[in-house]
């Protein structure tokens, strides 16, 4: 998959610019909500189903209270009908692939952080549909509370915004583009709580 390819070149990069001195990696579980498109030949309001994700992020030092960091996020998901939650139209795999910052205030054993990045979304649509991907950005509060020296509990809140074609068609195939967003930009949030290891 193009993405996957993408994020081991990130990590590749992001090895060979800085040093392995205080790397982080995490792995954590999430719980997405948000987003929203509409059909075109119906007006009818869809609904990325909420639900379960999962994902792994790298972060090296920068400076003092600064990290450089690379984000991957996938969710299973689907699009409903926001009249008839059990009409299930298309299910569909997003994923998140971001490089960005982070700025930290440690503090004994907890490292409360803000995060931003910049990166791509990717939809993968069932149906027949094309993959699309779009630029994105997204912006994150959290810590990691260290459990040892080198092992610790990571807890982050983090919001995505995808951004479209001014409401762009989405989701085409041989028969024609079926869905537009409401609007230019797409939201999604992500609760995320894991295990980050420091080397």
């Amino acid at each position: 998959m193009m993405f996957v390819r993408l994020f081991l070149s990130g990590i590749v990069f992001l090895v060979s610019s800085y040093t392995l001195a205080e790397t982080n990696v995490s792995v954590f579980a999430g719980y997405r909500y948000g987003g929203e498109f509409e059909v075109v030949t119906t007006g009818e309001r869809l609904k990325v189903d909420e639900g379960e994700s999962f994902g792994i992020s790298f972060s090296f030092p920068y400076t003092k209270n600064t990290k450089m960091e690379l984000v991957f996020s996938h969710q299973e998901s689907r699009l409903l009908n926001d009249n008839a939650p059990a009409d299930v139209l298309i299910d569909l795999d997003i994923d998140y692939l971001h490089y960005g910052g982070i700025y930290t205030w440690p503090d004994d054993n907890i490292e409360t952080y803000i995060a931003g990045s910049i990166g791509g979304t990717y939809y993968q649509p069932s149906g027949g549909y094309n993959d699309k991907l779009r630029p994105s950005i997204s912006f994150g509060l959290g810590s990691n509370i260290y459990l040892t020296k080198n092992l610790g509990l990571k807890l982050e809140a983090r919001g995505y915004s995808t951004f479209l074609n001014g409401g762009g068609a989405m989701f085409c195939g041989d028969n024609g583009c079926r869905i537009i967003a409401v609007s230019s930009t797409i939201w999604q949030t992500e609760l995320q709580a894991g295990l980050t290891f420091r080397f």
